[in-house]
């Protein structure tokens, strides 16, 4: 998982070794990321792997730390759409280069921001 964007990407490894090419599943950050030209330097983080015998039976887990963007992913696209270029330059650099509780402090304000959008509609459903 890249840290700053929330982006995923894996290989499926199929029984007798045979593997996948790798797939990416691009985030709507990373997405408005790229529309808005605002550079960033991905870093995949390891999250999980499953050993399996010849036969694909899991033999074996493994499981790395989720970096903090992930508990993120749900909220990405509201997060992407609602804020500003500046918005998202800061969050990129606190990301990329902040310590451990500037990046949950972002990760809770882009959350909150994120909600955004849906109070606005109960806002005018109760209106």
């Amino acid at each position: 998982m890249d840290p700053v964007t929330g982006s995923i990407t894996w290989k499926t490894t199929w029984p007798f070794g045979i593997t996948s090419a790798p797939r990416t599943d691009v985030s709507p950050l990373e997405t408005r990321l790229k529309f808005s030209r605002i550079a960033w330097t991905p870093s995949w983080q390891y999250l999980n792997n499953t050993h399996r015998n010849i036969f694909g039976i899991a033999i074996c887990h493994e499981c790395g730390t989720a970096p903090q963007i992930f508990q993120l992913r749900p909220a990405l696209k509201d997060f992407a759409a609602v804020s500003t270029d500046t918005e998202l330059r800061d969050f990129v650099r606190i990301m990329q280069s902040g310590a451990p509780a500037e990046q949950n402090a972002a990760v809770e304000t882009a959350f909150q921001k994120s909600l955004i959008p849906a109070r606005n509609v109960l806002a005018h459903a109760q209106k």
